[in-house]
């Protein structure tokens, strides 16, 4: 079967449709470069050295020591094609030594070189590819990494759901009794803080980092709600605190006028008493007395707490009035031993400075306000004001931080 007239040049061929990468060179160069032959070759002329894929050789001068053309010795024209003497392949004398012949020597170089060059090509086209994919790699871990940072930030801020609940009905509801809620909001008071620090980091490297347009919007709104969650905390506590300390001073101030009533009710049926000056009804006066006195001492005790438990409210016109009924209480005392003691003048003296003393009481409750308890509410409500409009503040930007949040975690779902 005749061969195609192929050249060196015409066997060099890179392959158009490649199943590797897109600089993978077809090892067909190396076998149809070597395999390569001359124009005019026959079918039993010897295969020979290759000239180089990329260089074609000039012309050469023939030296002066040039062997006749019946010697058996390869020559080169210059263009890529050998010529060789009469005779045939096996008629060439072998080198001495077995040494291989300088041109087949040569042909051997040029295709190991060939042969490296190409080797060279597919492993740095190897080594490009194994890079690149290193790098989409870590970059797919990179952003996995941030996605579950991300995750966890809305975790994070999903916990503090329950406290937050239970915050917002402490604070709507000041002076309400809720156990429950108030159990859980200071069981929790240091972990919500923390918790929400966690939460507002993961967010922030999640948003720093993601390139998901969709994701880096979640996570913005995540750290946004969770600086809104902190001051909805700080604030919302801060109520929680101030409510607890007005409610206890409610209930000291209702103790202590509760108190106030009693001694008012005593001195009242002591007064009747000393209305018929028996010796038995001046002692019994002076018993309601004494009582009234004590009850009167409780109430002094139980407005100094309402003042410790609540600084903000101010209980110095109790303190007034209690004290200058608590002196009217000891003329009274004054007088009826006088009168046990049949001292009229000493017994109507210590009356008329009881009289005095209980007129200046009257006029001392006038300040008082017609109801304790409200009171103290009226001053929390007007201490907070500020609060609360931070409080609303801060529940709202928490509102719509979260529902952007609900947004993106129902398409989650879906």
């Amino acid at each position: 079967m005749n061969r195609r007239r192929d050249t060196p040049t015409n066997a060099a061929h890179v392959k158009r449709h490649t199943k590797g990468t897109s600089n993978e060179i077809s090892l067909s160069v190396l076998d149809a470069a070597k395999n390569a032959v001359r124009p005019g070759r026959r079918k039993d002329d010897p295969k020979v050295g290759t000239v180089s894929l990329f260089t074609v050789p000039g012309l050469r001068k023939k030296p002066k020591g040039a062997p006749k053309k019946d010697e058996s010795l390869l020559y080169d024209t210059g263009v890529g094609q050998r010529k060789r003497a009469r005779g045939t392949w096996k008629s060439r004398p072998a080198p001495a030594g077995g040494t291989p012949a300088p041109a087949a020597h040569g042909g051997m170089v040029r295709w190991l070189a060939r042969f490296g060059a190409v080797a060279l090509v597919v492993a740095a086209s190897i080594g490009l590819v194994a890079l690149a994919a290193s790098f989409v790699s870590k970059d797919v871990s990179q952003q996995s990494y941030q996605s579950d940072r991300l995750d966890a930030a809305i975790a994070g801020l999903q916990e503090t759901d329950e406290v937050f609940e239970a915050l917002d009905v402490l604070v709507n509801d000041p002076f309400g009794s809720h156990p429950e809620e108030e159990e859980l909001v200071y069981a929790r008071r240091s972990a919500v803080g923390d918790g929400l620090a966690e939460a507002d980091a993961a967010a922030r490297e999640a948003s720093a980092n993601l390139r998901d347009n969709r994701e880096k919007e979640v996570a913005a709104n995540a750290v946004a709600t969770a600086a809104s969650r902190t001051d909805l905390w700080n604030v919302g506590l801060s109520l929680v605190d101030e409510a607890a300390a007005a409610r206890a001073a409610c209930e000291c101030v209702e103790d202590g006028w509760q108190a106030v009533l009693d001694a008012d009710m005593r001195l009242k049926k002591a007064a009747s008493l000393v209305s018929d000056t028996t010796d038995d009804n001046v002692r019994r006066a002076n018993e309601e007395t004494d009582a009234a006195s004590a009850s009167l001492q409780q109430a002094v005790s139980l407005f100094m707490e309402a003042q410790n438990a609540y600084p903000s409210y101010d209980v110095t016109p109790f303190l007034d009035y209690v004290q200058k009924r608590i002196e009217s209480c000891g003329y009274a005392l004054a007088s009826n031993q006088a009168l046990l003691d049949r001292d009229k003048e000493t017994a109507q003296a210590q009356n008329d400075a009881y009289n005095e003393a209980d007129r200046e009481a009257v006029e001392l409750a006038e300040s008082l306000p017609s109801n304790p308890v409200a009171s103290v509410k009226d001053v929390f409500e007007a201490q907070t004001a500020d609060k609360m409009k931070d409080y609303e503040t801060a529940r709202s930007q928490t509102g719509n931080a979260d529902a952007f949040i609900r947004d993106y975690l129902g398409e989650q779902s879906k």
